[in-house]
């Protein structure tokens, strides 16, 4: 009698330990793909991308700094989005080398949301260039560099220069 009550006890221990081995390779297989590093992602007319230049100069709440380029004339690099921090962004857009756009925000929904950030490039109903993340409705419309300068107020020749290196340069 007593050897059918440790036969069955070593059956459960078994049975208990290989459930519980499974368990943990779920739980694992679930924290890698919620640990899953988020990018930027770019779509749109393709013919527009390929004479584009994206920079992107992220900010994090601690304040450090990173730019990269996404798109440099029809070349694309990942950029890479940190979900544990909050962080804002500056998203430098060129066009031909003639018109520009800036959007800037932050990812709010990095908690919750497990998306890539997407930008699109595409042009409006009237044949503008625009840019907008898929949250937004409304595309920024790109306008001539000279423009945008006026239009935000520039005027000082060192912060020219380098808005100038951020619509296009390569980072």
């Amino acid at each position: 009698m007593e050897h059918w009550k440790t036969h069955h006890i070593r059956g459960s221990l078994t049975t208990f330990a290989k459930k519980s081995a499974l368990l943990f390779l779920l739980i694992f297989l679930i924290n890698c793909e919620t640990m899953k590093e988020n990018k930027f992602k770019i779509i749109g007319n393709k013919a527009i991308i390929d004479n584009s230049k994206i920079c992107v100069i992220k900010t994090s709440e601690h304040g450090e700094q990173s730019i990269r380029s996404l798109v440099y004339l029809n070349t694309q690099q990942v950029v890479t989005v940190n979900n544990d921090l909050a962080e804002y962004y500056n998203i430098y857009v060129s066009y031909n080398d003639k018109e520009v756009a800036v959007l800037n925000f932050e990812n709010i929904i990095r908690n919750i949301s497990k998306d890539d950030i997407t930008l699109i490039l595409e042009k409006d109903k009237d044949g503008n260039v625009g840019i907008k993340n898929s949250y937004a409705k409304n595309l920024t419309l790109l306008i001539p560099f000279e423009a945008y300068l006026k239009q935000e107020g520039i005027t000082d020749p060192d912060i020219i220069t380098k808005q100038r290196s951020y619509f296009f340069n390569k980072y």
